[in-house]
């Protein structure tokens, strides 16, 4: 089993701190995990994206050209592949300032099944 997720966004909304997140816990869970961060330089409102890859075997190739999961916290100039979305508007209706915090994390968990 692998599974692929893509957390898109802008600086200063939490990506990174996602990203780490949810790489700590499938890794106390005992996953095989890749996280890559990609991001504009680090001023506030500069795109950033999490890919992360994790898997109960070894993982073998970290690049995503299809995610199982997007989870988009802002519109980013880019465009993914994905096969299921939690989208902006679902994240803002539950947490309306924007950045990600333990709330919204467990939030998330939750949406992803972890």
């Amino acid at each position: 089993m692998i599974k692929k997720i893509i957390i898109s966004g802008v600086g200063g909304q939490g990506v990174k701190y996602l990203g780490k997140k949810l790489a700590e816990k499938l890794i106390a869970k005992g996953f095989e995990v890749s996280l890559i961060l990609t991001y504009d330089t680090a001023i506030e409102g500069g795109d950033i994206f999490a890919q992360l890859v994790y898997s109960d075997k070894k993982i073998k190739n970290v690049l995503i050209d299809k995610a199982d999961i997007l989870v988009e916290l802002g519109k980013v100039k880019e465009e993914f592949n994905f096969e299921k979305k939690i989208g902006k508007e679902e994240i803002e209706k539950k947490f309306p300032d924007k950045r990600l915090n333990d709330g919204a994390f467990e939030f998330l968990v939750g949406k992803l099944g972890l």
